[in-house]
């Protein structure tokens, strides 16, 4: 009892992270990723496990070997697979603790500890099940260990074979867990003595020998490259933003610190000759230069998620120069504490966006819907086939009569699938990979927005003919006939009046005549952000009968400005003429909590 008494604020703290990341537990959803990893268990061997479990992914073994053992163990019950992953991160809450005060002091700790239990950062991705929030705790604890280390005067070989054990585990986790790991180790060489510094080289040594079998597949995935196509290079400014994120979006926190810190931070001569606060610098930037120069110059690969490794380490940083006063910490940890969690529930909506999915979500509000109704609603979905029948098979969800639009795009036949529906409502999903202008098309035949979820990834909307959804803003209806030189002339123009970016803005051409060559093509003219999107026109032809092209313009993605001014015209390229039968550019509501959990 005594020692709950001595450590009831930190028990506290560790009691509000179990909350926030238990919440409702048994409905948080699997994201893409993690249903990409659980698509990978549909093995029976080991060699398959490598080939398929490892090689058709760019991340280390580890963690898909715990995930495939779950799946033997216990199934594919989305609680049981995250359940590992929500511990680690309650873990990880004590560990940035306990290092914060074995470096600094009970009170850097705290607020430390604090930051970790109710920042959306750390709680994402505990309650995901991929290799970050594991990697996390293996950093925090290789920096305990070393941290005791140095401290010891005893059993020395006992914390070298944690460290050697640890780092090695850093490398079948995630190749940046490994990067901080070298980092970590770096970073602590001049704390060590001579004896200590031959101890821990052993101990390097060790951990290479332990790694040693992933080498071939490190190897392979280096040979490959990067991550894909879908992630951009960062620009210079990027780190601007993992700040922003890390805060969630919000300056009460760091104003709060700030305010807290600021006696110590004045008082330079009693730190700067210190070097644990360089250390920690060392460790939060290092790994983030290394991704960003790797990312510019060879292969994207920065993002939010592989800086989760190097978090701990800002977060410690400012901390650092809070208040002893007990009378000012008590308070300070506390308006912490609510005022993240305020900022996670209220203004992030953490639990609703985290809590959809673009998978399993629309799967069960269809089977809701078709459970209420007489007959049954007929679905076409923009999923990945793969994904979807896993989910049926498991089952993750039940079972929903879909039909997929990957087969008609390839046989050119959803124009003749959606004329076909005697149904007066369409049930429709899709995710941000989806080509846009198939939404587009699907309006056009259903135009009427009835009922809509939005999700992080992806939306799904409740169709119909009833009315008509879509805000013409202009028009132009008449047989012209264009040639190369004058298609530019023939054109419609809007400006953006929508400060929110809730709306997008969609282009469409009716025509005849050959177009293999065109492009329906949006033009906008903006001192912040000129920019332009063609789509072949020719590409959008979903049957041979419709002639109608679109092009589909996210003003989220764009950046643009009330003022701005957004033009659609047919660019014939080396097509030789098309006659335009209509232009148009209309509106509609956009995805608001599209990739809301890693912007503002």
């Amino acid at each position: 009892m005594a020692w709950v008494k001595k450590n009831r604020f930190i028990l506290f703290i560790l009691f509000v992270a179990t909350m926030l990341r238990f919440w409702a537990f048994w409905e948080i959803p699997y994201t893409h990723d993690e249903l990409s990893a659980l698509l990978r268990t549909q093995i029976s061997t080991w060699s398959d496990f490598i080939e398929t479990g490892i090689k058709m992914d760019n991340h280390p073994g580890g963690v898909q070997l715990l995930i495939w053992l779950q799946t033997m163990l216990g199934g594919y019950f989305s609680f049981w697979i995250k359940l590992p992953f929500l511990i680690s991160g309650i873990w990880c809450v004590w560990l940035i603790y306990l290092v914060g005060k074995r470096m600094f002091s009970e009170s850097v700790a705290l607020v430390a500890a604090a930051l970790m239990a109710t920042l959306q950062f750390p709680i994402t991705f505990s309650q995901w099940a991929r290799p970050y929030i594991i990697g996390l705790l293996v950093v925090l604890a290789l920096t305990w260990v070393l941290l005791r280390y140095i401290q010891a005067e005893k059993r020395q070989w006992y914390w070298v074979a944690a460290y050697a054990v640890l780092c090695a585990i850093s490398g079948y986790v995630h190749y940046f867990t490994l990067l901080q790991a070298i980092v970590i180790s770096i970073a602590f060489l001049p704390y060590f003595n001579r004896g200590q510094l031959l101890k821990i080289t052993i101990g390097g040594v060790a951990a290479f020998v332990l790694w040693l079998p992933h080498l071939g597949l490190t190897l392979f995935h280096l040979d490959r490259g990067g991550i894909g196509n879908w992630l951009q290079a960062p620009q210079a400014d990027y780190w601007m933003e993992i700040v922003a994120y890390t805060f969630q979006f919000s300056w009460w926190v760091p104003g709060l610190l700030i305010l807290a810190s600021i006696g110590s931070v004045l008082a330079v001569k009693q730190w700067w000759h210190v070097y644990s606060r360089y250390f920690l610098l060392i460790c939060a930037i290092v790994p983030y230069l290394v991704g960003y120069f790797y990312s510019a110059n060879l292969n994207p690969l920065l993002h939010q998620s592989v800086l989760i490794f190097s978090m701990p380490f800002f977060l410690i940083f400012c901390a650092s120069f809070i208040t002893d006063k007990r009378s000012i910490l008590d308070g300070v940890v506390i308006l912490i504490m609510a005022i993240n969690i305020n900022v996670l529930v209220v203004e992030r909506n953490h639990y609703e966006v985290n809590y959809l999915s673009e998978y399993h979500s629309p799967m069960k509000w269809l089977g809701e819907m078709n459970s209420s109704r007489e007959s049954t609603t007929p679905a076409l979905v923009e999923l990945r086939e793969d994904f979807t029948q896993m989910m049926f098979d498991q089952p993750i969800v039940l079972w929903q009569d879909v039909q997929y639009a990957q087969p008609l795009l390839d046989s050119n036949s959803l124009d003749d699938y959606l004329a076909s529906l005697e149904s007066a409502h369409l049930f429709f999903a899709m995710n941000t990979g989806s080509d846009p202008e198939l939404f587009a098309h699907v309006l056009d035949f259903f135009p009427c927005i009835d009922s809509v979820q939005y999700y992080h990834a992806g939306a799904a909307y409740l169709l119909s003919k009833d009315c008509d959804s879509r805000k013409f803003l202009i028009s132009k209806s008449e047989d012209r006939v264009l040639s190369t030189m004058d298609s530019y002339s023939y054109s419609v123009q809007v400006e953006v009046d929508d400060p929110n970016h809730k709306l997008n803005l969609h282009s469409m051409v009716t025509y005849s005549g050959q177009a293999s060559e065109a492009n329906l093509v949006m033009d906008v003219s903006s001192e912040n952000a000129p920019s332009w999107r063609g789509v072949r026109m020719e590409s959008n032809n979903l049957s041979e009968g419709n002639l109608r092209a679109f092009n589909v313009f996210y003003f989220s993605e764009w950046g643009l400005s009330v003022g701005d001014e957004v033009k659609s015209f047919a660019w014939l390229n080396s097509n030789d003429s098309i006659t335009v039968h209509e232009l148009s550019i209309y509106s509609v509501p956009s995805n608001t909590n599209k990739f809301k959990l890693f912007k503002p």
